[in-house]
């Protein structure tokens, strides 16, 4: 559909404005053009486009959840090259918005000597607070499950970082000495899951 006079008017005025200033690139020109509504929809610039993503599933995904750039700055990448697929940002929504005065400052500081995510932890206090109590109960539940588990610190450390399950973990097989489990497989295997997930997404939106 041609666009109207009266449009192609206001578009070159507004380019020429941007010309005056020094300031004419496509990018500038689709980004005023946009913001007046002058542009098709297929030509309005993403505003997530400066983020690399996996798929145009996982961009389309970011857009639905309203995903603000600093939200998607703390988002770690896990396809190649740092890529941010689908599950990446699934994780990051689903992600308990926990608030500092769900827990104690006691409970917060003993959880995070022992490298335990206090998101991880139920509270048992008013209204769900996360006691001391609760912290320490966790902390015995880990050590236990630590003694069964042969894994490295820096893959213990690794998968505290990816909030990955420690009984997660045993599903592993270890690469290291006396199938001791490395970061190396627990980055592959939470690459391999990542990968996974998206390809599952990619499926659903096929269908």
């Amino acid at each position: 559909m041609a666009t109207s006079a009266a449009n192609l008017e206001i578009i070159v005025t507004e380019l020429c404005k941007l010309s005056s200033k020094g300031e004419f690139n496509k990018d500038k020109a689709l980004e005023l053009l946009a913001a007046k509504d002058l542009l098709p929809k297929k030509l309005v610039p993403s505003k997530n486009s400066k983020f690399s993503f996996a798929s145009k599933v996982a961009q389309e995904f970011a857009e639905e959840n309203n995903l603000t750039e600093d939200e998607l700055s703390s988002i770690t990448g896990s396809a190649k090259n740092g890529a941010i697929t689908k599950a990446d940002i699934k994780k990051f929504v689903d992600k308990p918005k926990l608030k500092t005065t769900n827990a104690s400052k006691q409970a917060i500081e003993l959880a995070n000597k022992h490298g335990i995510l206090i998101t991880s932890i139920t509270g048992s206090g008013t209204n769900g607070n996360i006691t001391v109590k609760d912290v320490q109960k966790a902390i015995k539940e880990k050590e236990s499950d630590d003694n069964d588990l042969n894994i490295s610190q820096a893959a213990k450390l690794y998968a505290m970082e990816k909030e990955i399950p420690i009984k997660e973990l045993s599903k592993i097989k270890g690469t290291g000495t006396g199938d001791r489990i490395l970061k190396t497989d627990v980055e592959k295997y939470f690459s391999d899951k990542s990968s996974s997930d998206e390809s599952g997404s990619s499926s659903e939106e096929e269908d």
